[in-house]
């Protein structure tokens, strides 16, 4: 109706062989014509580079887990649906045991090994709603939407177990890691959880 000089919109358009974007432009036509000028543009190429650089920058380079920045804006996300719509969810903060003994032992790289064994065993039983993060050294952070602190604590026992059990693969010999874990559940007027990470 001629009431904005351009309209644009970003657009997804699936196709068997590559998904594709398109930027389309509508410029309504002046001197009391009607009708619009529409064009589009292929924009695959920038949006992959966009897509691309916004998973390194949320995505821990050594685990392939979410980073500290992801985790950050998901936590808000929980903690504003249990404060509008009622909902539960809990917290889970898991720290590896001894993790400086274990570089200057075995070697950084086999450090690097036990975050990824840690990630591997915490990952498997994990709903497709849960966000598991690496958000320091050897620090990883679990959110559990719709689930009460006696649910985390049930999840946080099982995990603590399984990582006990879990075998690293050392330079000489594989050993055994246990991690500590501390569980808090979200309730109605807290304001995040980011200060206690």
């Amino acid at each position: 109706d001629g009431e904005l000089e351009l309209f644009e919109m970003e657009y997804p358009c699936p196709s068997p062989d590559k998904d594709r974007w398109f930027s389309g432009h509508v410029t309504p036509l002046k001197n009391s014509l009607r009708g619009a000028v529409v064009s589009h543009r292929d924009i695959t190429d920038r949006k992959l580079l966009e897509l691309e650089l916004m998973k390194l920058a949320t995505t821990d380079s050594l685990t392939g887990l979410p980073n500290r920045r992801y985790f950050t804006q998901a936590a808000d996300l929980a903690v504003e649906r249990v404060n509008r719509f009622g909902a539960t969810a809990s917290l889970i903060i898991a720290d590896i045991d001894h993790f400086k003994t274990i570089n200057d032992t075995h070697g950084h790289a086999v450090g690097d090994e036990a975050l990824r064994c840690v990630t591997r065993v915490c990952e498997a039983p994990l709903r497709k709603s849960d966000v598991l993060a690496r958000i320091g050294g050897e620090e990883f952070a679990l959110m559990l939407p719709d689930t009460r602190e006696a649910g985390a604590i049930i999840v946080a026992e099982k995990l603590r177990e399984a990582i006990s059990h879990a075998r690293v693969r050392g330079v000489q010999s594989d050993f055994s890691i246990t991690a500590s874990f501390g569980v808090a559940e979200i309730g109605p007027g807290d304001k995040g959880v980011v200060a206690g990470l």
